[in-house]
């Protein structure tokens, strides 16, 4: 009994393994269809021997549920089951009882198409029951002697069940069930004042509807579940889950059915492409919702924001910089190479025909003091509306600063800095992150200026 019992429940835990999808229908699965149930469970007798013993028995039915179009259905079903019942009593004799009963009969089921898995139903129906009481040594009871043979009665019997679907046409079931019969020969033992027996079953089984049976008008041509007039995708591929609505289920909401999308977890909003992928316009394989250079040229290297390679830091990336590797602050021209930078070929290092100025050769005094213009020490500069207006020319909208050279080092910025302060100027580092290139600058610049022509006049002075 325990091991066949462990058995079924491995076979429904399989079973539910092999099928966990969601049967996603709104009507019920059993509608319009024949359906064969079989299961097999124990007995437990009500009867005039106050020990009952459990013992095996099986079942089976037939019916057809009809057509309601809706999560409810009721069926009309034939039922019979097999199995025996016994009891011990010290105080009767025989001490110990067994009877072999049978059982035939017919009925109504009421069952309701829940969710997704589970449907409850109720059975309720009248049948025939034949049973054999005999004692330990396999003899007749006096009761069952008297007529010589098995004994029949009329009887009642209710069940309680859950079907839970794994597939669309099949459903394992459990259900609990009450046998009530109007005299008291089940156990072969009558006593004047003792109830009628009954006996108690519980069983685990499996449903079945037969595809192409008693389809009640209902046409779903598309096989999905969804009948025709319900469904708002008909001809979607089969195995595709879908929605109630009959439609393939499109998990990230982005339009594209998750059967032929490619990137199902795509953020919400995003524009994707017929494969359900993030849209990259400029092919540099970073989707547009994160490319902060959506242009880039084809066969460019990008860092993680879409945006062209810059190793030098220069601010003029890879593919366009003539004069890879310039040291860190040099100011270059638009090819990235500083002032009097000559490239030859691409491939070799650019040759100087003017020398820039650099720390090992420190500017003299004729080079720094500019006699043109002295700017104040402070200003009322906002740096909130910092912003480039022309070669090293910044300004916040009314005043301006001349910026010097820009360093990824504090030390050597600070260091410059203090040098142009010694020299007369009102030097300063500025520090700021720039998102594009994922790195933070220090700025030396120099200022206040009141216009843009002190500040460009300063700036040719300085260079």
């Amino acid at each position: 009994m325990n091991k066949k019992f462990i058995q079924l429940i491995l076979l429904f835990l399989f079973t539910s393994i092999i099928y966990p999808q969601t049967i996603q229908i709104t009507q019920h699965p059993f509608s319009g269809k024949v359906v064969m149930s079989l299961a097999g469970g124990g007995t437990i007798p009500f009867s005039d021997y106050t020990s009952p013993k459990i013992n095996l028995f099986g079942e089976g039915s037939l019916g057809y549920y009809f057509d309601l179009r809706s999560r409810h259905t009721i069926g009309l079903q034939i039922y019979g089951a097999y199995g025996s019942v016994g009891g011990e009593d010290g105080t009767l004799f025989p001490n110990i009882y067994n009877s072999t009963i049978a059982f035939l009969g017919g009925g109504f089921t009421y069952s309701y198409f829940m969710s997704g898995h589970f449907t409850p139903y109720l059975y309720a129906g009248m049948g025939y029951l034949w049973f054999n009481p005999k004692d330990d040594k396999n003899l007749k009871l006096p009761n069952s002697a008297i007529n010589n043979g098995d004994l029949a009665e009329v009887t009642y019997n209710f069940k309680a069940g859950i079907d839970y679907f794994i597939a669309k046409n099949l459903s394992l079931n459990f259900n609990a069930g009450i046998i009530l019969g109007k005299s008291d020969l089940v156990d072969g033992f009558i006593q004047t004042d003792s109830r009628d027996d009954a006996v108690l079953t519980a069983s685990l089984g499996f449903s079945y509807a037969f595809p192409g049976f008693g389809k009640g008008g209902i046409k779903d041509s598309d096989g999905d579940g969804v009948p025709d007039d319900e469904d708002k995708c008909p001809g979607t591929p089969a195995g595709t889950k879908v929605t109630v609505d009959g439609c393939p289920i499109d998990a990230d909401g982005d339009g594209v059915p998750d059967l032929v999308d490619r990137c199902p977890n795509s953020p919400k909003g995003v524009f994707v492409d017929s494969n359900g992928c993030p849209v990259d316009t400029d092919g540099d394989g970073i989707p547009d919702y994160r490319d902060q250079c959506p242009n880039t040229p084809d066969g460019i290297i990008v860092n993680m924001f879409g945006c062209p390679i810059d190793r030098d830091g220069d601010g003029v990336p890879d593919y366009k910089d003539k004069c890879p590797g310039t040291p860190e602050g040099i100011t270059v021209d638009k090819n990235g190479c500083p002032p009097g930078y000559k490239p030859i070929e691409p491939s070799s290092k650019p040759i100087i025909t003017n020398p820039v100025i650099t720390p090992s050769k420190p500017r003299t005094e004729k080079n720094y003091i500019l006699k043109t213009y002295n700017p104040p020490v402070t200003g009322n500069y906002n740096v909130d509306y910092d912003k480039n207006v022309k070669g090293n020319i910044w300004s916040d909208g009314s005043t301006y600063v001349v910026q010097h050279s820009s360093w990824l080092s504090s030390y050597r910025a600070g260091k410059v800095s203090e040098g142009l302060k010694a020299k007369g100027h009102n030097s300063f580092v500025y520090k700021v992150y720039i998102p594009k290139f994922g790195k933070t600058y220090y700025r030396v610049r120099v200022g206040y200026f009141n216009s843009l022509s002190e500040a460009l006049n300063y700036e040719r002075n300085l260079k």
